[in-house]
């Protein structure tokens, strides 16, 4: 992800007691750090950083409170994406194929999801 100063990310935390997401917009770009502040007073002590290239914000030397999206929606994207896959993953936990699969619909399948068998 590309960040430019003035532009507005999405912040999601890990932790719940923190709240669900919020705004934040980028207040200086540097060589490896990125500074985040909060959308409504980029001034504000409550600062963050992420280093270029990434999503997850620094910790300090502790883990890192969340992650920052492009957007809220990208952050919704990502989410649909994740749990799609994950219920695409668990029907195939069958030991048999389905009635009716053969193989090139496998081979098939396979091609279009760029797994290799």
């Amino acid at each position: 992800m590309q960040y430019e100063v003035g532009q507005k990310v999405w912040f999601v935390p890990h932790n719940s007691r923190l709240g669900t997401g919020r705004a934040l917009v980028v207040t200086s770009v540097g060589r490896k750090w990125v500074q985040l502040g909060l959308a409504e007073s980029p001034q504000s002590a409550l600062t963050y950083r992420v280093e270029r290239g990434r999503r997850d914000v620094d910790g300090g030397q502790y883990s890192s409170p969340g992650n920052v999206y492009a957007s809220e929606q990208a952050y919704n994207d990502h989410i649909a994406l994740t749990v799609a896959w994950v219920k695409l993953g668990r029907a195939f936990v069958a030991r048999e194929a389905p009635p009716g699969v053969v193989m090139d619909d496998i081979l098939a399948a396979a091609k279009l999801l760029k797994v290799t068998l």
